[in-house]
């Protein structure tokens, strides 16, 4: 059992550890040229791939089961871009106005399309039946505690558009849900099309973080983000239909390739049955079951 070699082999280095979860053990960072005085080394005992979210360090299967360092060359740009990533200012939003939410008119129904009460509320959305947004959901787009913007949702009138966002709403910077993602301790992230769809891959467990689009929405704000949050790894899953059957292959050779190890979802285990099934989109997958 994977889990009980990488034990063993942490035993021998002498090195504490604890497990998070029910998937990952918590460590200090194995490079040797890493000082490393507070656990910052991730290890999935799962699959064997392990990182440091200080330094960039990371060792795969191969180095538990045999005690090779393979790829010195992706070990080392994991390294160069923490540099990177320790010199980048954390983005600000840069608009001259401020963010004001419309009002709250009542929560949401639970489950609506699917997604429990406590996420939606977790995520602070809620509905307002009043002014321009109208029936529709609100859902803030929040950094920590700030508002930076947000995206509506119409309810069930088809003569209104079904989005609506604030002004200030930057699609190309936004990592939405931050809060959720910052807390998952995760090294990887499931990049889906629209709001509602990350929004039903926390409801299953998944990190999921929305592109709101085209391929072309992402920014260097976003990948400074993601990589403060220390994710190494982005599954791309947008619609499967034939416009996110290309924004696919074009994610896959867009900016994050530059800073990621970009894949398509379908190589994630956790969405197996996502793409056995004959949904749309992950927020139809999770409405159906």
């Amino acid at each position: 059992m994977l889990k009980q070699i990488i034990e063993k082999k942490l035993q021998e280095l002498n090195k504490e550890y604890k497990q998070t979860g029910d998937s990952f053990f918590l460590t200090t960072c194995l490079n040797p040229n890493h000082n490393d005085k507070k656990p910052s080394f991730s290890i999935n005992i799962e699959t064997g791939k392990a990182f440091c979210f200080t330094c960039g360090y990371s060792l795969d299967k191969e180095y538990w089961l045999n005690g090779i360092i393979e790829n010195e060359e992706e070990i080392e740009r994991q390294i160069k871009l923490n540099r990177l990533k320790n010199k980048i200012a954390k983005p600000e939003n840069k608009a001259n106005h401020k963010i004001i939410l419309p009002p709250k008119s009542s929560d949401i129904v639970d489950n609506f399309r699917g997604i429990s009460n406590d996420l939606w509320k977790k995520l602070d959305c809620y509905v307002c039946n009043i002014g321009k947004y109208r029936n529709r959901i609100v859902m803030p787009i929040k950094y920590n505690e700030e508002v930076k913007a947000f995206e509506t949702r119409a309810l069930n009138d088809s003569t209104q558009p079904k989005y609506l966002h604030s002004k200030g709403f930057d699609a190309k910077s936004i990592v939405y849900p931050y809060n959720l993602l910052k807390g998952s301790q995760k090294p990887y992230v499931v990049l889906v099309e629209g709001i509602l769809d990350a929004i039903s891959g926390w409801e299953i467990n998944i990190p999921t973080i929305a592109n709101f689009g085209v391929a072309k929405n992402v920014n260097m704000n976003k990948i400074n983000t993601l990589l403060q949050l220390g994710i190494d790894t982005i599954y791309v899953a947008l619609d499967k239909d034939e416009a996110g059957s290309k924004g696919n292959i074009e994610l896959l050779n867009s900016l994050y390739s530059e800073y990621f190890e970009v894949k398509l979802g379908v190589t994630l285990p956790n969405l197996k049955e996502y793409y056995k099934s004959n949904s749309k989109d992950l927020n139809d997958f999770i409405n159906r079951n």
